[in-house]
């Protein structure tokens, strides 16, 4: 992504990002909250204006270079700015939700889904995923992670290597935190506030990266509070990464196929409605078929009116499209709402018919 200074998050503690789910949930018993990793776009674009803010403009907010909203949903919120999805690297190299047409089986055994046969369903006329190859308990790599190289490989159309593929584990481990509520007047602890927090704690070569355009003068390196309860993490400036990683596969300019193209999410995205089989992608093709992961609740959270943003449904990273009618060479589309703030990032390839 060129015309971007990219900034690196280091967590000096854990971390806590939390989804759309209410906290407390009027339960005689324990609220239960878990991080999810990595954090939304919304997250880390709020902690960098904050550090643009405190730091290089010295507390004095200019929406003239840092914009004057905090809905991710207007694009004109940010003013200037623009982002890039936020790319979690592994040592100095880039990893990506794992793509969900990749299922592994018990065994180990990689295989693709792909658009099966024609036949009629509640959708009408579908053409839903089927296993290239049947494997014995097949499931897909749902909170797993890719290397820029398995990434590569799955935009050619094939399957990645067992060594490209990163578990949770290899990059961060949970903790649980247990809590309480203080009654403020009598200093006791409020009946039915217990709460359990289960935190993410990322391993020391793990780092959250994003791209900044739109901002002239200097970057910010300071500690900044990241995600709730104001956990710490260091900022600092970086080298850029690279998201058109077609550049590095050598595909001719990520052709189409035939016209087949396949598009794999890198950041949640946000549509107002969602293409069914036979509509139009963005422009990009016609949808065929689809492996989509569970819509997730995102809001946010606006300061200065000190209230929740709207809820809305966003489709996870890794996500995939199935097209045919793509025309031209492209790497890589952004679509939906809050574009500018990272979200609905798309990578492009390729995919095979057998």
């Amino acid at each position: 992504m060129t015309g971007f200074r990219w900034l690196s998050l280091s967590a000096l503690d854990t971390l806590m990002f939390r989804d759309g789910k209410p906290f407390s949930q009027s339960d005689a018993g324990v609220s239960e909250a878990t991080s999810i990793f990595p954090p939304w776009p919304l997250t880390v674009v709020g902690a960098v204006r904050a550090a643009l803010w405190q730091g290089p403009l010295g507390g004095a907010w200019d929406k003239d270079r840092l914009g004057d909203g905090t809905d991710w949903a207007d694009e004109n919120s940010l003013g200037p700015l623009a982002f890039s999805p936020p790319v979690v690297t592994k040592g100095d190299q880039p990893v990506f939700p794992a793509p969900l047409h990749i299922l592994r089986g018990a065994a180990g055994e990689l295989t693709l889904l792909r658009p099966g046969e024609e036949l009629c369903c509640d959708l009408g006329k579908a053409r839903l995923p089927q296993p290239a190859k049947a494997v014995a308990g097949a499931r897909p790599l749902e909170g797993e992670f890719v290397t820029a190289r398995g990434m590569r490989r799955i935009l050619d159309g094939g399957l990645p290597e067992p060594g490209d593929i990163v578990a949770a584990r290899e990059m961060f481990a949970r903790e649980n935190r247990v809590g309480i509520a203080i009654d403020a007047g009598t200093r006791r602890v409020r009946d039915g506030y217990l709460y359990m927090a289960t935190h993410v704690r990322p391993h020391t070569d793990i780092a959250i990266r994003v791209g900044l355009s739109g901002w002239k003068g200097a970057l910010p390196e300071r500690l900044i509070a990241l995600g709730s309860e104001h956990r710490q993490a260091a900022l600092a400036e970086c080298d850029e990464i690279k998201l058109a990683v077609c550049d590095e596969i050598k595909l001719p300019g990520c052709q189409p196929r035939e016209g087949r193209r396949v598009a794999v999410a890198l950041s949640p995205v946000v549509l107002e409605k969602l293409p069914g089989p036979g509509e139009d992608l963005a422009g990009l093709g016609t949808v065929v078929s689809a492996c989509l992961g569970k819509p997730q609740r995102i809001s946010g959270w606006d300061t200065h009116a000190g209230r929740a943003l709207p809820m809305r449904l966003a489709l996870p990273a890794g996500s995939v499209w199935f097209l045919e009618g793509a025309n031209g060479a492209r790497d890589g589309a952004a679509i939906g709402l809050g574009t500018k703030w990272g979200f609905g990032a798309l990578a492009l390839g390729r995919w095979e018919k057998s």
